[in-house]
């Protein structure tokens, strides 16, 4: 992990993490990878036309497992700003889990799966904290 802290991982990790409880920062990078999709300069390649297909699939709430977050991973470095286009690199869900894990990114487990908190970090990890997990089945919808 000596390239990590270089990488798109602690890059989308650290925009969690300074965006700290504004809600809607999910939609809103689902908005940017959106426009990304459907620029001139992009729309017609195989990046922007797969991006295109699942976007729809993609429902914005405050935190996802790994497996979740895996196939989003690389179009998150565009919403965040770190890249131009997705990264070439792929993750399984288990790595990305551990690339998490490292970074610091708050989660928590619930039904058995473990969680990240990607959206509203301060608020949502104090809602863990609290135990309310109502709220959080809630948000989870």
């Amino acid at each position: 992990m000596s390239n990590f802290w270089k990488s798109d991982t602690y890059a989308i990790v650290k925009a969690f993490k300074a965006n700290g409880n504004r809600p809607g920062l999910v939609q809103q990078w689902k908005d940017a990878v959106e426009a990304w999709a459907t620029s001139p300069e992009y729309c017609n390649t195989p990046d922007a036309r797969a991006v295109l297909s699942w976007l729809p699939n993609w429902h914005p709430r405050p935190f996802y497992t790994a497996a979740e977050l895996a196939p989003l991973w690389p179009v998150l470095a565009l919403a965040v700003g770190w890249s131009d286009h997705p990264p070439a690199i792929t993750r399984s869900p288990a790595r990305l889990e551990n690339e998490l894990d490292f970074a610091g990114l708050p989660s928590f487990m619930w039904t058995g799966k473990k969680f990240h908190i990607v959206e509203r970090v301060h608020y949502w990890k104090e809602q863990v904290a609290q135990g309310n997990w109502q709220e959080i089945n809630h948000a989870l919808g």
